[in-house]
């Protein structure tokens, strides 16, 4: 069976790095490839109520879901557009037939994330399947493309987002554990470093602990149960003695 007939690639399944992942991670990301709405180049609008409606409950927002998966490199996620892309589509859609590449080329051409689409026409390219078609239809239905932002090297100044910051302070509270007394800020500067190399992100392992952060932190956030009212045992003292008295035996009964 070819790659483009199968219905979900296959290292969604064996590859160690997806397996790692928490089990609401793998679910979204599976989506991300699988859904509906994706169009022939990979590319899907996040919509926030339809997407919750097929993926169901998971233990955090859909949209922090999908920067977990950004940083960690499976997919590119513009915030502005809302456009979500799996970075390796053309590993597993080669793209041979013309009725595949005519899909390719109508996803392109619906792409309105400057960033995602120097992504994909960059990952196309390095696997060899020709957009060229598609760049004429595009200069002549939307004009010329703006120019991709490039990405800032990230440093201890550069805006970071939430996410980031959470999953350096889950790494210094791991290595104070182990260590005692660390020193914080060269540690935060070296998990920085290691996050902006490559734009990979916190590991499996880290994105783990965040999911279990906010599980903790969406448990505090519930109202207590209340407990069920209680008499006190005064008021309990007095029922049963006038049940004992209601019901004692006649002189009658006695004899």
């Amino acid at each position: 069976m070819s790659a483009e007939s199968r219905p979900h690639p296959r290292f969604l399944w064996t590859e160690q790095r997806v397996q790692s992942l928490p089990l609401s991670l793998k679910r979204l990301l599976e989506y991300v490839w699988t859904g509906p709405d994706v169009n022939g180049a990979g590319v899907t609008v996040f919509e926030p109520g339809v997407w919750q409606s097929r993926i169901g409950e998971i233990s955090f927002a859909i949209e922090t879901g999908l920067e977990m998966l950004d940083k960690a490199g499976h997919v590119l996620y513009d915030t502005t557009t809302g456009e979500v892309w799996p970075r390796r589509w053309f590993s597993f859609h080669k793209f041979a037939t013309a009725p595949a590449k005519s899909a390719l080329n109508a996803g392109l051409r619906r792409i309105q994330s400057s960033l995602i689409l120097a992504a994909v026409s960059e990952a196309a390219a390095h696997a060899g399947v020709s957009v060229d078609n598609f760049k004429v239809n595009v200069i002549k239905q939307r004009g010329n493309l703006p120019t991709p932002t490039p990405t800032p090297t990230t440093t201890t100044t550069t805006t970071l987002s939430g996410l980031w910051l959470e999953a350096v302070e889950v790494e210094i509270e791991n290595q104070r554990k182990l260590k005692g007394v660390v020193s914080e800020d060269g540690l935060r500067n070296s998990i920085l470093k290691r996050y902006a190399d490559g734009n990979k992100g916190p590991g499996p392992g880290v994105l783990k602990q965040l999911e279990a952060r906010k599980r903790a932190q969406e448990r505090r956030a519930q109202p207590p149960t209340p407990e069920p009212a209680r008499a006190a045992p005064e008021v309990v003292s007095a029922h049963m003695k006038g049940i004992n008295l209601l019901y004692r035996p006649t002189a009658t009964a006695a004899a």
